[in-house]
């Protein structure tokens, strides 16, 4: 059995509270990034979402992505630098090549490390 963590202590959501306290207002962050509009939005299956008016950032993407990944809930996360992700070393187990199915196995495997 995999031994749970508080997952408050870890780095990602540390740095998703801290973003919370500091992030501007939305004109500002339109207004320093010009690419905010098509940066932030997503279509599938016919629909379309705009996550741009959000009070968001790369970073907090990248956050919350790091936080389902510890969470071991497998999410579409390999549009991402490797760098950004964590991955448990236990993952390599179930392979390196082919990462997203690897994490989609660890997931199925491991279950929720934090309850």
């Amino acid at each position: 059995m995999v031994p749970s963590m508080n997952i408050t202590e870890q780095s990602p959501w540390q740095s998703l509270q801290s973003q919370r306290e500091s992030l501007p207002h939305l004109r500002e962050l339109f207004a320093n990034d010009p690419d905010r509009a098509t940066k932030f939005q997503l279509e599938a299956a016919g629909l379309f979402f705009d996550y741009s008016k959000n009070l968001i950032t790369e970073k907090t993407i990248a956050d919350l992505v790091s936080l389902a990944s510890m969470l071991r809930i497998p999410v579409y996360m390999h549009n991402l630098d490797g760098a950004q992700l964590f991955r448990p070393a236990a993952w390599t187990a179930f392979g390196t090549s082919e990462t997203e199915s690897a994490d989609f196995r660890a997931c199925a495997n491991f279950g929720p490390l934090y309850r």
